[in-house]
């Protein structure tokens, strides 16, 4: 069997921190106040994750595991800077050895299932809480990133 490759192009939606922030206290009502304490970006990624697995199986299926990437220069591990990105991602697509994106065009564009997944989650975090997302803070992008085979925390998906 061949080993997969290194990275994979994932393709998705992104938000900044501020925003992510809502969403998840939007998604957990009393979150903030049930921790006590200073959260860092971390506690709402983990909340995040505990109410996507929450989730009935079919609905899961359509709510995304999410990516979270710095910036370069980040001083604290512990907390989300303004070059912070919160990535939920629609598809992806193995990345041989040595490519870019630039080099994967139909990875850089938005197609209609990128659209698709979006709609159903924005539907569904609007059934569930309430919040309504605001489409003008998800900016579709492709990054490249560990390869599923290779990422740990995609192994802990159930």
């Amino acid at each position: 069997m061949k080993k997969p490759p290194k990275d994979a192009f994932f393709s998705g939606y992104s938000i900044k921190y501020e925003y992510f922030q809502k969403l998840v206290v939007a998604l957990t009502p009393g979150y903030v106040q049930k921790t006590g304490q200073q959260s860092y970006y971390l506690m709402y990624v983990l909340e995040y994750d505990r109410w996507r697995r929450d989730l009935p199986e079919n609905e899961r299926d359509n709510v995304p595991l999410l990516k979270v990437f710095h910036g370069p220069n980040r001083m604290n591990e512990n907390v989300a800077d303004a070059n912070s990105k919160f990535f939920f991602w629609t598809r992806w697509a193995p990345a041989p050895d040595g490519s870019s994106a630039e080099a994967h065009p139909q990875m850089r564009q938005e197609t209609n299932i990128d659209r698709i997944r979006r709609e159903e989650l924005i539907a569904l975090i609007k059934r569930r809480s309430g919040f309504s997302v605001d489409k003008a803070r998800l900016q579709f992008e492709c990054v490249k990133h560990r390869h599923p085979s290779h990422d740990l925390l995609q192994k802990f998906d159930y």
